[in-house]
């Protein structure tokens, strides 16, 4: 089948190759992965984004730690002030590093990579840094 102009579908779609486009848009506003008839963590586990490139990029979840977990740092911009308050506890891996601008709370920190700190932190439980770990408070 080709088209030039609008396919309608009044039942489901199935692509059983490889859907091809330059990009993916939708007027809906929720992405759902993961959507199938009886939906649990466990087959959720490592689910998640993928973006190709050199090497992958990804945000995937992890049902084993309860997280959203991402192989490349987060920037967050046009954050404020009150940047975060954190529910619970901030562990850096050896190899990565995080920057923090704004005043943070989190119940305990352990920093095996690089911490830098733009303005505040409050650690209500405690800070641990390990091995090769550094913290910078540069504020």
């Amino acid at each position: 089948l080709t088209t030039t102009g609008n396919l309608d579908v009044g039942g489901n779609l199935t692509v059983a190759g490889v859907f091809t486009s330059g990009s993916l848009s939708t007027t809906d506003l929720n992405l759902i992965l993961n959507s199938v008839t009886t939906p649990t963590d466990e087959n959720a586990d490592t689910g998640g984004i993928i973006l190709k490139g050199a090497s992958d990029k990804t945000i995937l979840w992890s049902n084993s730690t309860d997280t959203w977990d991402f192989n490349q740092g987060i920037n967050i911009e046009g954050a404020t002030s009150n940047l975060a308050t954190f529910t619970s506890d901030l562990t850096i891996a050896a190899s990565y590093s995080m920057a923090i601008i704004g005043p943070v709370t989190i119940p305990n920190v352990t920093v095996n990579g690089n911490l830098n700190v733009m303005t505040g932190i409050d650690a209500t439980g405690g800070i641990d840094t390990g091995v090769n770990g550094t913290i910078n408070i540069i504020g």
